[in-house]
């Protein structure tokens, strides 16, 4: 019986801490642009909803620099792109500065994006998908 309670006490914890609906970010990697005037940052997201409805996102921001990143998904105003993630090798995504006002994200996988702006202020963002190499 007292193992009961300790293993049922043992679960909630773990339950509680991982349910609370706050996105933790994974991992963050800046690129800033090549005139240093914006920062591109793509982030890998677990969206927090905890087992069975949790998920990890690629997500991408476009900040001027020095500003922070601020919320995540759909009301995040510095989010230009997120998808679910692939979760395989080669299906990451990628960004490039193709100039100062031009970004270039590239997906791997077969990625939904659930938002994808071509445009935010003056920065012309372009999407393509990588082909597969056999």
């Amino acid at each position: 019986m007292k193992h009961k309670l300790v293993i049922t006490s043992f679960l909630l914890v773990i339950l509680a801490g991982c349910e609370d609906g706050k996105p933790v970010v994974g991992r963050s990697q800046a690129y800033p642009s090549p005139d240093g005037a914006f920062t591109a940052t793509l982030e890998e997201v677990d969206n927090g909803m905890g087992f069975g409805l949790g998920a990890l996102y690629d997500e991408v921001h476009l900040t001027r620099q020095g500003e922070a990143v601020g919320k995540h998904g759909d009301s995040g105003r510095s989010v230009v792109f997120y998808a679910e993630s692939a979760y395989k090798v080669g299906s990451e995504v990628k960004i490039t500065w193709i100039d100062s006002r031009h970004l270039r994200v590239e997906l791997g996988g077969e990625q939904r994006p659930g938002r994808a702006v071509g445009q935010q202020g003056d920065i012309a963002i372009e999407f393509r998908r990588r082909s597969r190499t056999p």
